[in-house]
């Protein structure tokens, strides 16, 4: 956005809480670039023809007027919220810019204080339709409407969650931070945003090529060197960047010093003493005359390198990074890709309910954890998995302690979750959490973190910074929003590479973890992924890196599959559920089994298979046959579809993944989307002994997998063809697999075996005996490496295997 000074000789006119322009003669509100050599412009209502005050004389014609071209109403009406159209008021909004709360068939409503904001949902006399040209749009009388004006309005979907306008829409107001209302003007609704050519004379670079140029050098955050401390923040476009610092919170600041930029961007200031453990944090000041620019003087700014932060709008901690590396000697050698199965888990779901004895402020994070996993009692070791996926740990947008989070809203890449710290001031989430991965690593389970690059929470430090440098933006100069949470990080800057690799380095050096999973890394793009890994490796060579594939966008191409990367599957996640239901085809089932998840992988283990994660309904609730996909009370075939589903899991390639408590049957009781809801997500244990023969079960399918006679079930390779021998009968429900059927893998072989169909039993054409000494080692009861009583019927030589039932056999 090229922002330009508005002239101080105008009359204000309350509205609200808006201020708006009132004069005469147009006014500039705002000019931007739309490309090099054309722009937009902003104007305080209407245009009535006439020169417009404060526009730039060099970029308009002699006529000062001739160049100019009113935004369609279309075009006005997706960027304002409303647009006159001849004797309609048009009311639009851009389903884009909205995925999550806009998705495919999700009802819009117009909401005023005319229909009683909220109410409106319920009258479809408000409702928006969908346009030929992709918009949701409502069409009223223009007389009705400007009557009524001034006023406030938003949209609202039909499950009652506010649309805020985009923050930088020309004619918003914001009630406080974060909400904000479109204002409805009717002098303001057809000719007060113009089109206008800019002349070669003034065109210059786009964003996007400012971002690539634009390239940090040196280090960031602070150093203590030779008796200083020394602060280096990168803001090429600021024009004074200043740092307040206080020894004690309570008086922060108590001084201020200004930094001295320097040739290349960087903005730098040295004071005399050791400043350790002193509050800081920055303000940074521009002209807005650039393009995407929305510098605030006044906002405090959160060092984007900041080590550890008070809370989420800082201030951060005075620390050298020498200081807080890790202090393990031998670093932790994780499983190999093939052999891991991870358990995602949730730092306070895993606490809340936990029965050690633990004080409040322990069960609420890092310490806790800690003193849970050293326990006996603790969950996860005697499951059996070998790997952790903790949710987001870094510092969230969380306003206070008690607040439950997910963590995908950070505002910081480096900093440890204040919340989840016991001293935040004194930036114990640093060893807290370096304890966390060292009594895991103990225990024999590696660690890998669930990252949010992609976008930012509130409030938006990097913004602060310089808004077009770190986030992606239309030609109106808007975020973009496809990560469905306000922004996007522009992934061809070069500063915004720089932040996120330097993040992942520290991560690695400081903590030891094992892996990372990059949340909607298809916003972060191939090139940038594939720049992380060739960072990342020399550091840690057997360091796990997982992609989840997609956003609102789109997908990551096919070329992903020449990277190490791991993919989140879900095509598994989807096929399974409908399988174990009973109404999906045997065909995917044993492509699953065989380790063959699509063209964007070369290994099985380049796929992460699951059924169940954070996000969405817990699996049993997808699964089960009560009404209102509650699954608390689940009936006897839902448990055994379940355990149907886990079982081909656990026996396919790749990398299997539990969500911590499935194997239980945790149900979240409907409720699709729990971001909010600690209390349906804390993990109860209690569960353990209603279901211990489920929660049994799925642990020994898992010690059977980690085992010697589960090796087959763990290529690092794809096999030969000729590895698999299947069976089919006709039904499309069921199959049989033998697996190393050509011995390649030694003498030994397995026998699997499964049919979904809810009322029939099926006849395969083979028993596992006919291929040598076979050995039941799991049915849908039980799961025993040592074996079990075998007890299917034979019938002339072939197997019979009940409905919704597995088997594996081991042949030797």
């Amino acid at each position: 956005m090229f922002l330009l000074p508005i002239r101080k000789d105008f009359s204000i006119v309350e509205i609200g809480s808006s201020l708006l322009l009132h004069d005469m003669a147009n006014k500039v509100l705002r000019i931007w670039r739309e490309s090099r050599d054309c722009g937009l412009v902003a104007l305080d209502r209407d245009w009535n023809g006439e020169p417009i005050v404060d526009f730039p004389s060099g970029w308009q014609s002699d006529d000062g007027a001739g160049e100019f071209f009113p935004l369609s109403p279309t075009e006005r009406g997706s960027l304002c919220g409303y647009a006159r159209q001849g004797d309609l008021a048009l009311f639009l909004v851009e389903p884009i810019l909205y995925p999550f709360l806009l998705r495919s068939g999700t009802k819009a409503f117009l909401a005023a204080p005319f229909n009683e904001w909220e109410k409106a949902r319920l009258n479809d006399d408000w409702l928006l339709t969908p346009r030929e040209d992709g918009l949701l749009g409502l069409e009223r009388p223009w007389g009705e409407v400007a009557s009524l004006a001034p006023f406030s309005f938003k949209f609202i979907n039909g499950d009652g969650a506010w649309i805020n306008p985009p923050e930088d829409a020309p004619n918003v107001e914001e009630s406080k931070p974060g909400a904000r209302n479109f204002i409805f003007r009717k002098d303001r609704a057809q000719r007060d945003l113009l089109r206008f050519s800019i002349p070669s004379d003034f065109a210059s670079e786009s964003i996007d090529e400012l971002a690539e140029r634009l390239i940090p050098e040196g280090w960031f955050g602070v150093r203590l060197e030779s008796g200083e401390t020394r602060f280096r923040l990168f803001a090429p476009r600021a024009n004074e960047v200043t740092v307040d610092l206080s020894k004690n919170l309570p008086s922060f600041p108590s001084e201020t010093h200004s930094l001295v930029k320097d040739e290349t961007g960087a903005w730098q200031v040295n004071l005399p003493n050791d400043l350790s453990g002193w509050f800081y944090s920055y303000q940074v000041e521009g002209s807005n005359e650039e393009a995407c620019t929305d510098f605030n003087q006044s906002a405090e700014v959160l060092d984007p390198y900041a080590l550890a932060a008070v809370g989420p709008a800082g201030p951060g901690i005075v620390l050298d990074p020498s200081t807080v590396e890790s202090f393990i000697t031998e670093p932790f050698v994780s499983p190999s890709r093939e052999d891991l199965v991870i358990v995602e888990v949730h730092v306070r779901d895993l606490l809340a309910k936990a029965s050690l004895e633990l004080t409040p402020s322990e069960r609420l994070g890092f310490s806790g954890l800690s003193k849970w996993i050293s326990s006996d009692d603790c969950y996860l070791l005697r499951l059996g998995a070998n790997a952790v996926e903790l949710q987001p740990i870094l510092e969230p947008d969380a306003e206070t302690v008690d607040e439950y989070f997910w963590g995908y809203m950070p505002v910081n890449f480096f900093a440890p979750a204040s919340h989840y710290s016991l001293n935040p001031e004194q930036a114990s989430g640093i060893r807290e959490f370096q304890e966390v991965v060292s009594v895991f690593h103990d225990k024999g389970m590696a660690v890998i973190l669930d990252l949010v690059y992609n976008h930012v929470g509130v409030p938006n430090h990097l913004a602060r910074l310089d808004k077009g440098l770190y986030f992606a933006t239309d030609k109106f100069g808007r975020l973009t929003n496809h990560s469905g949470c306000g922004n996007d990080l522009r992934h061809t800057s070069s500063a915004a590479r720089r932040l996120v690799i330097d993040s992942l380095k520290h991560l690695v050096r400081t903590f030891d973890v094992d892996g990372f999973r990059l949340d909607l890394a298809e916003l972060l793009g191939i090139d940038f992924l594939r720049e992380i890994e060739r960072e990342l490796l020399p550091i840690k060579p057997n360091l796990h890196l997982i992609a989840e594939p997609w956003s609102f966008r789109g997908r990551l191409p096919d070329v992903i599959r020449e990277t190490s990367y791991s993919l989140w599957g879900d095509d598994l996640r989807e096929g399974l559920l409908d399988y174990a239901r009973g109404s999906g085809d045997a065909a995917s089932v044993l492509r699953w089994l065989q380790g063959s998840f699509g063209s964007s992988t070369a290994r099985p283990s380049q796929t992460v298979n699951y059924v169940e994660s954070h996000d969405d309904y817990a699996f049993i609730d997808r699964l089960t046959e009560r009404s209102r996909r509650n699954g608390s009370n689940p009936t006897e075939l839902d448990i055994r579809r379940h355990r149907l589903a886990l079982a081909v899991l656990l026996a396919s390639p790749g990398i299997p993944m539990l969500s911590a408590g499935q194997d239980f049957l945790r149900s979240k009781k409907g409720v699709r989307n729990t971001y909010l809801r600690g209390d349906l997500n804390a993990l109860d244990y209690s569960l353990l002994e209603k279901s211990s023969e489920h929660h049994e079960y799925i642990r020994d399918w898992i010690a059977l997998r980690l085992s010697e006679v589960g090796q087959f079930l763990r290529p690092a390779e794809h096999p030969p063809k000729s590895y698999y021998q299947s069976f089919m009968p006709k039904g499309g429900m069921s199959l049989a697999l033998i697996i190393n059927a050509d011995k390649s893998q030694g003498p030994r072989r397995l026998f699997f075996a499964v049919n979904s169909s809810p009322n029939q039993e099926v006849l395969f054409p083979e028993a596992p005996e006919g291929f040598g000494d076979a050995v039941l080692v799991a049915n849908s009861e039980k799961v025993s490496k040592q074996g079990l009583q075998d007890t299917f019927f034979r019938k002339d030589g072939c197997l019979c295997l009940p409905s919704v039932s597995t088997a594996m056999w081991a042949i030797s």
